[in-house]
């Protein structure tokens, strides 16, 4: 007879140790398009990501690039909308069409026995969309809709009014989407920008789930096909500009909150490969990460100014940066960033200890660890090695990686990245 477990006796613990994730297997498709496959999961499906280079567009062309991605489901010369989402609901699919700030992305999900019609509408949509000019002026005035609607939120107008301020108006990653840049926009344009980035152009394909033998020849088939060339993307010039830090405050009548967010451009060589990046991350992590963090146990535990409070360190291709944010009640805004301020000097001031290093670096090691629990977590993360120039094997040594950090290490890149240059922006 077995013995009941004693609740009153801890688990035994172990030290985390690093793994190897699936490696993806690359095949090179007759047209030259790179394929690369994760072969993982125990359920019979499938996630394939097309990663085409159109990003870091800036005004009226970052609103043309977000119709022409989303317009790729809107009709092609054999199809109407209609019958296409009809024949994607019928296989019990997902179609997923993202717009970025550095790549556009044509995505779907759906059981393996569906993959070769799925692949099949793929492949039509990226050879024969048409745009019909009811269909845009639709979309037009929906995502117009939703832009109105988002300008109304404090956190949407802070945020916008954040990267404005750190990268300037003009560059492709502080420029927003305007509602009349989207009402200008014509069908002829999206054409354009169709047939310069995607119609005939060269894109990369990461495909996870459960796959057989003979898929790669399915994708040969299909997707394999299709007439490429190499495009090139708009690409700024070296780093983002020197902005002056700003202090701004948008008053919003009728607002309740104040949505507060605060930071700066965090200048890595190498981005994510740069060698005090994790460092950097696991500040970053200690600072407004987690639950336990020293933001949360000060502004939200112990004077209750918010119900949440965040720190994030976002890298992109080109340029990286720190925003803290929170959404508080408007009269405590001023109190709110004054111990956002003491927080940020406080891990100069009073450096990160033995037990609080081990804590952070416990915390992430568990969520790196239970992020990676189906074939598609394990893709996304192979998707920002290929996207950030990463070697193969970077999460392979994560967890050691992070072993390796020290008390010192945090307390040097505390002084090389948060003294100071913190534009702070405030809506509500």
């Amino acid at each position: 007879m077995e013995q009941p477990l004693d609740r009153t006796i801890a688990p035994q613990a172990f030290a985390l140790e690093d793994f190897p994730l699936v490696r993806p297997q690359t095949f090179i498709l007759p047209n030259g398009i790179r394929l690369r496959l994760i072969n993982a999961g125990v359920q019979p499906t499938v996630n394939v990501q097309l990663n085409f280079n159109t990003g870091r567009l800036a005004g009226k062309q970052r609103a043309v690039a977000y119709l022409t991605n989303k317009m790729l489901a809107e009709g092609t010369k054999h199809r109407s909308a209609a019958s296409l989402m009809a024949a994607i609901d019928q296989m019990g699919a997902f179609l997923e069409l993202s717009p970025g700030l550095d790549h556009s992305e044509v995505e779907f999900y759906c059981l393996h026995k569906h993959l070769r019609p799925m692949l099949g509408l793929v492949q039509e949509m990226l050879a024969e969309s048409v745009f019909p000019e009811r269909q845009l002026e639709k979309l037009k005035n929906v995502t117009a809709q939703g832009i109105r609607i988002n300008l109304e939120k404090t956190a949407t107008v802070a945020t916008n009014l954040f990267r404005e301020s750190i990268f300037g108006a003009t560059h492709p990653y502080g420029s927003v989407i305007t509602e009349q840049q989207l009402l200008d926009s014509s069908q002829e344009e999206v054409q354009q920008f169709y047939e310069q980035y995607y119609s005939g152009k060269s894109f990369e394909i990461i495909a996870a789930g459960q796959f057989e033998p003979d898929d790669v020849q399915l994708f040969a088939e299909t997707l394999g096909t299709l007439p490429v060339s190499h495009v090139t993307a708009p690409t700024l010039s070296g780093h983002a500009p020197a902005i002056e830090p700003v202090t701004l405050y948008q008053p919003k009548e009728n607002a309740v909150q104040s949505s507060i967010r605060i930071g700066k451009i965090i200048v890595l060589e190498q981005g994510k490969n740069s060698r005090d990046y994790l460092t950097l991350s696991l500040l970053v992590e200690a600072l407004g990460g987690y639950f336990g963090s020293r933001l949360m146990q000060n502004i939200r535990e112990e004077k209750g100014l918010t119900y949440g409070i965040y720190a994030n360190l976002v890298t992109l291709q080109q340029a990286s940066y720190l925003v803290i944010g929170a959404d508080v009640k408007k009269d405590l805004r001023e109190l709110a960033i004054s111990e956002i301020h003491k927080e940020i000097a406080g891990m100069i001031e009073q450096p990160i200890d033995t037990d609080e290093l081990n804590l952070v670096r416990n915390y992430m090691q568990g969520s790196f660890i239970g992020s990676l629990n189906t074939a598609f977590a394990i893709a996304n993360r192979y998707k920002g090695i290929y996207h950030h120039g990463l070697p193969e094997d970077f999460y392979h040594h994560y967890v050691s990686s992070l072993n390796k950090i020290t008390t010192d290490d945090l307390l040097q890149a505390a002084e090389n990245h948060l003294k100071g240059g913190f534009s702070v922006i405030s809506a509500g």
